[in-house]
Parts: C-alpha cells; sequence; structure tokens
C-alpha cells in the first residue's frame, strides 16, 4: 500500500499515476465489452469504463490526501459506486 501512497502523492509522479490508471481503464474497458458482448471500441462501454477509473482515482487521491487508514479506502470506493450509478 505505501508504493501506491507514494506514487498517487507525489506531482513529479503524475505522467506515471495517468498512465497506471489508464492500465486499469483499459483492462475495465475490455472486461466490460466481453461481458456485455460488444466490441471493444464500443463507447458507451468505454465511458463506463472511463466513469468508473476516474471514480477510483479520485477516491484514492482523496483517501491518500486525507491520511486515513486502509478501513477507510473501501467505503468510499463503495460511496463513489453508489454515485456513478445515479448519473
Amino acid at each position: 500500500m505505501r508504493r501506491y501512497r507514494v506514487l498517487m502523492s507525489t506531482p513529479s509522479r503524475q505522467p506515471q499515476r495517468l498512465e497506471y490508471f489508464h492500465g486499469i481503464e483499459t483492462a475495465m474497458a475490455e472486461m466490460t465489452t466481453t461481458r456485455r458482448q460488444r466490441p471493444l471500441d464500443d463507447l458507451s462501454t468505454c465511458l463506463l469504463a472511463a466513469t468508473v477509473t476516474a471514480a477510483f482515482r479520485l477516491v484514492f487521491e482523496r483517501w491518500i490526501a486525507e491520511g486515513t487508514t486502509p478501513d477507510r479506502l473501501w467505503p468510499e470506493v463503495d460511496e463513489a459506486m453508489r454515485l456513478v450509478l445515479q448519473l
């Protein structure tokens, strides 16, 4: 977990951070298109993957900035996913 805190909290690591989340977004898009039986370039599926990934990124950034404990992370993720479902 410390590795993620360093990656997320160091401004000079922003390109690496963005690359990391882009990899997650790509994997999520691939998984979602398979599950939804749609082509990999399906706009709604790619948008869903990007939205969910952005929600995760924001939660992680807030969690790191607040310096809270690991047990606070997953309730925040759950709340973010509830908000995504309301969009």
